[in-house]
């Protein structure tokens, strides 16, 4: 008789807690709605129809003609498109090692506890939530060879003047320093990471006598690994899609010659 009661309650509760489940999903879907309707209708919609379109000579005002794989042979046998992808290549070879690694030792700094560190923080993190060509303009100003305070640097210290963005030789690094002051995001999800580390690993490795390199190479790089891989996916989408600083600083010297950025 208990048994049969006992079954009766666990199969009742178990039905529950099915349907509460259910119940669950149906609003998590919900929620989740706008996201995946403004995902597809904004984003991928979008995506899919430049690439159908992408195989057509179209003009909008005539109908469309199948033209094939003639438009990408077009462009990519464009010099100037040679050009720009061998630059970009070159640039993100650059700045993505930058601005996955600075950011790191950002964070590792900005997480020890010390008076007024929220300040430190923020100073940090405002560069990049101020509008891009804002920040480009700042950096126009730091880099003129004429006024620069970089130069008027150099120039107290009695060593070499630079051109910085009007020299081809030197504006792709320039560019990358500048990709280092924006990465204010990436500082923040390695800070938000490294206050999920447990600390008894690291008061452990103390007792064992393991200094502060020990630790961060033995225990911090390797608890980070799947944070540090996600930026660095993201710094190469990034640099990838760089154009506001380099659209900027082109407008603000002139028609640079063609490659130049």
């Amino acid at each position: 008789m208990e048994r049969s009661i006992f079954r009766k309650n666990w199969k009742e509760s178990g039905s529950d807690g099915m349907l509460s489940q259910r119940k669950q999903n149906r609003w998590g879907y919900l929620f989740i709605a706008p996201a995946i309707i403004g995902l597809v209708c904004f984003s991928l919609g979008p995506m899919l129809f430049s690439l159908g379109i992408s195989f057509f000579q179209w003009d909008i005002i005539t109908p469309p003609v199948f033209a094939g794989l003639e438009n990408y042979r077009e462009v990519f046998s464009d010099p100037l498109v040679q050009k720009s992808l061998s630059v970009t290549l070159i640039y993100t070879l650059i700045t993505v090692p930058l601005i996955t690694a600075v950011p790191l030792l950002e964070a590792l700094l900005l997480n020890v506890k010390v008076r007024g560190i929220a300040v430190f923080r923020t100073c940090f993190y405002i560069p990049s939530i101020v509008p891009m060509a804002a920040n480009s303009a700042i950096w126009m100003y730091l880099y003129n060879p004429m006024f620069g305070p970089l130069n008027q640097i150099l120039k107290t210290l009695n060593l070499p003047q630079g051109k910085f963005l009007y020299s081809m030789d030197s504006v792709l690094p320039c560019l990358a320093v500048m990709a280092v002051w924006f990465s204010g995001n990436t500082m923040i999800i390695y800070l938000a990471r490294l206050k999920e580390l447990p600390g008894e690993i690291y008061e452990a490795a103390a007792l064992d006598g393991a200094g502060s390199w020990t630790k961060f190479r033995n225990l911090t790089v390797p608890l980070m690994t799947p944070v540090i891989f996600y930026n660095l996916v993201m710094a190469v989408i990034g640099t990838m899609q760089t154009f506001t600083q380099v659209y900027t600083v082109k407008e603000s010297r002139g028609q640079p010659i063609n490659g130049a950025l």
